[in-house]
């Protein structure tokens, strides 16, 4: 009768070890399922963060680009006008310059034509 008793025992020893395999075979599919879960979340999150620092980032490059333009062209803007300054000053210059030149022939000439073509010394 003993072997009888300890042959229910180990069949229910069995059975409970059974059961207590399967409930923790299926926690274990829940909660490798539930980590899988969150793990695809926090991957999501970083990937959108990492997205969205991305796109900050672009935006930020992309005015950088644009003022640097801007200032390029007004820079350039600024640099022809002084030019533009210098070289009608300096055309102003020399037509000040022809002006006296042609006045100074006129006078040479009215002064050797107009008294008989002698030396006007």
């Amino acid at each position: 009768m003993t072997s009888l008793v300890k042959k229910g025992y180990r069949q229910i020893m069995h059975k409970r070890m059974r059961q207590a395999w399967n409930a923790f075979d299926r926690f274990s599919a829940e909660r490798r399922a539930r980590r899988n879960k969150m793990r695809k979340v926090i991957g999501r999150a970083v990937h959108g963060q990492a997205s969205r620092v991305f796109q900050r980032w672009t935006k930020w490059s992309a005015s950088l680009r644009k003022q640097h333009g801007m200032l390029k062209r007004a820079v350039t803007r600024m640099l022809k006008a002084k030019l533009a300054r210098g070289f009608y000053r300096w055309k102003g210059v020399m037509q000040g310059e022809k002006d006296k030149e042609q006045k100074m022939r006129r006078v040479l000439m009215k002064a050797w034509g107009g008294g008989g073509g002698g030396d006007p010394l």
